[in-house]
């Protein structure tokens, strides 16, 4: 890579990320990484993520991205953000992202710009993840006491943020962003990403046994914890996985392996519900 650029070297689970920038966009790198804690574990799959810059254009394109598979195999989009490019082999992934260079629009342009960088990072790692078996969630990630994570999945809204303060003596994880994998005891594993959610809350990248699936129900008159089947337990979390490309059967495989693995409940709650009578019984002292 030309030596202009500035290299960061981090994790998320056993996806060891090589992100690189150039000065322009490395204030935005180095400010999405503040309060992650990096935790490295055994590497499954090198990821470079490569950003650049390039002149914004006025031409109409998707608002959201979507990629496509090129002629040569890799994975192409391009979108009102960026032109980005995912190439793929055994162990290995590159994602370039040439974003929109809105310097031009001053303060306004740099906010657009941090978030498009936080949006390359989500994009590599949702698009990556399904290689090594694994799903990038839209959901928090939360150990209890005991060393066990926990997935708490549901809409922009539904409290997955402040599920930190809800459950003291619990550790966040991520509050927007999750990675869940198969792990080597034949179950599976949750870490934290270094994406951050509105709050920029700390983050790990220490993967964690996953102990349960937990659908949030936001503003429920009464508090209940509810086991569901595996078919509702599907049916919920396809829409919280993240991913950017036409339905891939890696991604369908990996969730119904996910909800056949590990248990999954419904949380019925209001914020000023005490959840930790709910959760203890059922979640932190489950064998």
């Amino acid at each position: 890579m030309p030596g202009t650029r500035a290299v960061r070297c981090l994790a998320a689970g056993p996806i060891a990320l090589e992100l690189a920038a150039p000065p322009a966009l490395v204030p935005h790198v180095d400010a999405l990484l503040a309060g992650v804690e990096i935790a490295p574990s055994p590497t499954r799959l090198h990821l470079t993520l490569e950003l650049s810059l390039i002149s914004a254009s006025r031409a109409d394109r998707p608002r959201q991205p979507r990629f496509h598979p090129a002629a040569d195999g890799a994975l192409v989009d391009r979108s009102v953000a960026w032109d980005a490019r995912l190439t793929l082999s055994p162990g290995h992934a590159h994602a370039a992202f040439a974003l929109r260079d809105l310097s031009e629009f001053g303060p306004r342009g740099e906010r657009f710009t941090a978030l498009w960088v936080a949006g390359a990072l989500r994009v590599a790692l949702a698009m990556t993840a399904p290689v090594i078996g694994g799903l990038l969630l839209h959901g928090a990630a939360l150990a209890d006491p005991a060393g066990r994570g926990h997935a708490f999945v549901g809409k922009s809204g539904a409290g997955k943020t402040t599920m930190r303060g809800r459950l003291p003596g619990w550790r966040l994880l991520a509050d927007d962003a999750a990675l869940v994998l198969p792990d080597d005891r034949g179950g599976w594993s949750i870490a934290g990403t270094p994406i951050p959610g509105r709050e920029r809350l700390p983050r790990s990248t220490h993967a964690h046994p996953l102990a349960a699936l937990v659908f949030l129900e936001p503003r429920a008159p009464s508090l209940g914890l509810t086991a569901i089947s595996q078919a509702d337990a599907l049916a919920s979390l396809l829409g919280r996985i993240l991913y950017f490309a036409p339905p891939d059967p890696l991604v369908l495989d990996s969730a119904a392996a996910l909800v056949d693995a590990v248990p999954a409940h419904r949380l019925a709650s209001s914020l000023e519900h005490d959840l930790a009578p709910a959760l203890s019984p059922a979640l932190v002292e489950a064998p």
